[in-house]
């Protein structure tokens, strides 16, 4: 869809990185690199445009109480194994060095999380957007001048295609 973007992909799995590098290749994409390692620990030394990122966010007690169907999934990848709220915190903090000016951010939150992640990002401004379902699921922010849109932001459609 945007042939002359770069696209990077982060993951602390190998296992999700080899599957994110055989779905690319798979399906012709070839405009994207994978890293294995922890976007926030290992900042990387360039900016980006745009970071869409679904964290871990669940809280220990959430993640316990889970459908059986959804353990199939390496735990690390559901819950931050406390509040749920490790990721945004970190985030919330190193946000500005990884987005260029009038960069955007995406992070998808769970039911009634939102609102305390977006509390995170003190007086920057942030929006939240909601799903499909009518459950606020997203916060959306800015780094820099386009930051006074937020408030007003609303998500009405988007689409991935390949």
């Amino acid at each position: 869809a945007f042939p002359s973007s770069r696209v990077t992909g982060w993951d602390v799995s190998s296992d999700a990185v080899a599957l994110a590098r055989e779905n690319a290749e798979s399906n012709g994409v070839r405009n994207v690199e994978f890293i294995c390692g922890n976007i926030l620990e290992q900042l990387p030394s360039e900016r980006f445009d745009l970071i869409v990122s679904n964290p871990p966010y669940l809280s220990q007690t959430e993640y316990t109480q889970l459908e059986p169907e959804l353990y199939h999934e390496p735990p690390n990848a559901l819950t931050d194994g406390s509040d749920g709220l490790r990721f945004f915190r970190r985030y919330a903090e190193i946000f500005p060095s990884l987005l260029t000016d009038g960069g955007i951010f995406a992070l998808e939150c769970s039911d009634g999380q939102s609102r305390s992640v977006a509390a995170l990002f003190g007086t920057r401004s942030v929006a939240i957007c909601r799903d499909d379902y009518n459950v606020e699921r997203f916060v959306v922010g800015c780094n820099g001048q386009l930051a006074s849109v937020l408030p007003t932001f609303r998500l009405r459609k988007a689409a991935f295609v390949p």
